[in-house]
């Protein structure tokens, strides 16, 4: 059975820990701040001072190539939204010597008065037990934040020291939003912060009244008990025309251990490249489980049908395992991000691939081979793009290798493209289509 989910609420950010300097001992507990709190002040600045209130900050041990990673809250105390909202946050020995500066900056680009977004700021600095943390900077905002609602509807261990949690997004404005900030902040079961992180795929653009998946990732803790998301928006005077569809429903397949392996094809139906942002949402009786994102830095080219494949839901393992959720009862969903899906700025150009072996070892299919660039000029982001057909044309297999940042003027490299393999597939019985594009400086 999966444990209550519980979210934080606003009154529960009332902390007794509302002052700006925290401390800490150099192990995972972090021991609250004890001087009184301060005006919050901005640097001499033409600027009139933020009435801000900073709560909650607390220092906690990072991890590699950190030592701590400092955690608070700022409130906007003032009649006006603002943005660019800069901190300087100072790590201190118990002499209240400073040993390091760091800069950070508010999660949400926009705040709107009375409203609160957390920041984090990293340092490398051993030996240090407190930090403080003030105003470096900001600017006026022209116009209100719009606002997001979210639901927190599922979390779920991924497996690897993150958790996965799953919710919905809703606009609830009269006409279409672009999503400019989102993060999850987790406190303890005393609300004092643990983590936050703005790690998440859902859609960046929401029609008027839409709902739409999301999934996020934190760290995991054993003291994690509350969530709480912080979002911000901006009207969206249109939502793009997209050219870009599905011809066919993605299909659910498994490999030989019953790992889940969803298969898609993405159509250009347009006259110009398009790019292309999809989330794929695998939704059972108890609603979306987890979710996966496609995006290529690869255009599609006009009438260009690309096959995809996706194997990386977070949580679902775990979910499986416990028995939450059964495989045959989940259905892929497919939608496409208006806002990610648009015509291509760069063109994109091949390169000459050369395939060397291939060999499938348990459920994975592996390609090595060789790209090369004889244009006259570098590309960038060099990208290997395969299927497995069959040999009447059903896709059996896909997958992408990115090849780096670039690739210089008649120069070459090695590749590793890797697909998954459906249970009962042959390589050998199929016919593969692998090619190499970048994209024009």
């Amino acid at each position: 059975m999966r444990a209550p989910f519980r979210l934080l609420t606003a009154a529960g950010l009332a902390w007794a820990l509302s002052a700006c300097t925290a401390s800490g001992q150099p192990t995972p507990t972090t021991v609250p701040g004890t001087r009184p709190s301060a005006p919050t002040r901005l640097l001499p600045s033409p600027t009139p001072t933020l009435p801000a209130a900073i709560d909650g900050l607390v220092l906690r041990p990072g991890q590699p190539p950190y030592t701590w990673t400092a955690i608070g809250l700022l409130t906007n105390q003032g009649d006006r939204p603002v943005q660019g909202l800069d901190l300087r946050v100072s790590l201190m020995d118990s002499q209240d010597r400073i040993l390091e500066r760091s800069d950070a900056t508010l999660a949400i680009p926009i705040l709107g008065p009375g409203a609160s977004a957390p920041f984090s700021a990293m340092f490398r600095a051993e030996g240090g037990t407190q930090v403080s943390a003030k105003i470096s900077g900001y600017r006026p905002a022209d116009r209100q934040p719009l606002p997001i609602d979210v639901a927190l509807n599922r979390r779920t261990s991924s497996g690897d020291g993150q958790l996965a949690v799953v919710g919905t997004m809703t606009n609830p404005n009269s006409s279409p939003v672009k999503l400019i900030g989102f993060t999850l902040a987790a406190s303890d079961p005393d609300h004092v912060l643990l983590s936050l992180n703005s790690n998440w795929f859902g859609l960046v653009g929401l029609a008027a009244g839409q709902t739409a998946p999301f999934l996020a990732l934190l760290p995991s803790s054993d003291d994690l008990t509350h969530l709480q998301s912080y979002a911000a928006a901006e009207p969206a005077a249109d939502l793009p025309q997209i050219a870009i569809d599905l011809p066919v429903q993605p299909v659910l397949q498994t490999d030989d251990q019953g790992n889940p392996i969803v298969l898609a094809v993405v159509h250009n139906h347009g006259k110009a490249p398009s790019m292309v942002r999809i989330l794929i949402t695998l939704t059972g009786p108890l609603g979306p489980a987890s979710a996966a994102l496609y995006a290529s830095p690869i255009p599609l080219a006009p009438d260009e049908q690309r096959p995809f494949s996706l194997t990386e839901f977070p949580g679902l393992a775990h979910q499986l395992a416990s028995g939450d959720q059964n495989l045959s009862e989940l259905q892929p969903e497919a939608l496409i991000d208006p806002s990610g899906s648009s015509p291509a700025s760069q063109e994109a150009v091949p390169l000459e691939i050369e395939i060397t072996t291939y060999e499938a070892i348990g459920g994975t299919i592996l390609v090595h081979g060789t790209a090369y660039n004889q244009s006259q000029a570098r590309v960038l982001q060099p990208t290997v793009i395969g299927a497995l057909r069959s040999t009447s044309g059903d896709i059996w297999s896909a997958g992408e290798a990115s090849l780096g940042q670039e690739l210089a003027s008649d120069s070459q490299v090695a590749f590793l493209l890797v697909m998954p393999r459906p249970a009962r597939i042959e390589p050998s019985e199929g016919e593969f289509d692998v090619r190499g594009l970048g994209l024009v400086p």
